[in-house]
């Protein structure tokens, strides 16, 4: 489905990327090409390879598996033979639950790999290897890794950005329709996710630096799955395991604000309103950033008054958060506030939005008293004056 689909966009949309597709290859060139590892890589692989035998002479050929580059099968066995050798003076090869791994997508030090099995196999689940060699699961096979990526481009969870368009050409990314298909051809990681974050929050004891990697690998995965059940679970963590717990409290609490973020889930948005008000600058930062993310109008009065947060990494984000906000109004008022951080950070944002009020309030801003409301009035002119 993936296969004639994939073509038919990239030829209408990217043709010059759709030539870059090398001919697939014959079972018997496979296996030749394969070697010792002909018995080992799953029946998918040859599949994979017998439909196009990856890419080659693009730059951007991140735009089909994204992000990876789609590898042709010699440079495939070439890291897998890389993988194999590189830590053969430590004697620690690059494993998943003590398998060998095959790569066939890459990207700047990622790589996307199958399990190496002596018996063989019909599908393998799609492990990531990042820069320092960690693995964790991706996909739960390379049949469900090419099941989400089709309904992701038929849905427009996947799409090619449109002439005139910054990005244009290149895959842009619906998060939300993109979880979506993961939930749906990828259930079992899902559910053990969530799994795992309900046991270890219902624990009623400090959890044990094992259990707060397991707690933060499962975290991370739901981030990228969204699914809405989480949501309870977290603000529920929130509000009643943080205050039993303060040495563990930071680290948990804001990995939670981060995760509420990502979730886009407007029940999520009084607690993080409240969480621009912590002790902790991390936990600020990232409610600051959460609040944009998931764009209720809700947050663009308490982002406001973040303005004044005496950390300048947590004005920068409600700054930012403002302006994804299209908070026109409360922008043009802030840059007349007592405070100048406020006006500072105001300046930065006028020169973000698009009102023909925003000329006249940076004239009178580069007149300001404080030299940083002067520099960054100074720098939004010259932006607004290049985009004109």
């Amino acid at each position: 489905m993936l296969k004639l689909f994939l073509l038919a966009a990239l030829q209408q949309h990217k043709p010059d990327y759709a030539g870059t597709f090398l001919l697939g290859l014959s079972y018997s060139e496979i296996t030749e090409r394969l070697g010792g590892f002909h018995s080992q890589v799953p029946q998918t692989i040859y599949e994979l390879y017998r439909w196009r035998n990856g890419t080659r002479g693009y730059q951007n050929d991140s735009e089909v598996f994204p992000p990876m580059v789609f590898l042709p099968l010699e440079d495939s066995v070439e890291l897998c033979l890389e993988f194999i050798d590189i830590f053969k003076e430590t004697e620690d090869e690059i494993r998943y639950e003590g398998n060998l791994l095959f790569p066939f997508l890459e990207v700047d030090g990622d790589r996307c790999a199958v399990l190496l099995r002596e018996a063989g196999m019909q599908d393998s689940p799609i492990i990531h290897v990042g820069e320092t060699y960690s693995t964790r699961l991706k996909y739960l096979s390379l049949t469900s890794m090419m099941q989400t990526l089709a309904e992701c481009y038929e849905t427009g969870g996947y799409y090619i950005a449109g002439e005139g368009l910054e990005a244009e050409g290149f895959t842009i990314a619906d998060e939300i329709k993109v979880a979506k298909s993961l939930r749906k051809y990828n259930p079992e990681m899902n559910a053990d996710a969530l799994a795992v974050i309900q046991k270890l929050f219902l624990q009623e004891t400090e959890l044990s630096q094992e259990s707060l990697e397991e707690l933060y690998s499962a975290t991370s995965r739901m981030r990228w799955f969204k699914d809405p059940n989480l949501v309870d679970i977290l603000l529920e963590a929130l509000s009643s395991r943080m205050s039993d717990f303060p040495s563990q409290n930071l680290g948990i609490r804001s990995d939670i604000i981060h995760t509420l973020g990502q979730l886009h889930d407007v029940r999520s948005v009084e607690a993080l309103i409240f969480a621009l008000k912590d002790n902790f600058q991390l936990v600020r930062y990232r409610a600051a950033i959460s609040l944009g993310e998931i764009g209720d109008s809700r947050a663009i009065d308490p982002l406001v008054e973040s303005l004044e947060d005496i950390d300048e990494q947590v004005r920068n984000m409600a700054s930012h958060s403002l302006v994804s906000l299209k908070a026109i109004e409360s922008i043009i008022l802030a840059a007349s506030h007592r405070n100048a951080h406020v006006r500072e950070q105001a300046a930065w944002m006028l020169g973000e939005i698009n009102d023909l009020r925003v000329m006249g309030l940076l004239s009178q801003l580069i007149n300001d008293d404080d030299p940083n409301v002067v520099t960054n009035a100074r720098f939004a002119i010259r932006k607004i004056s290049q985009r004109d």
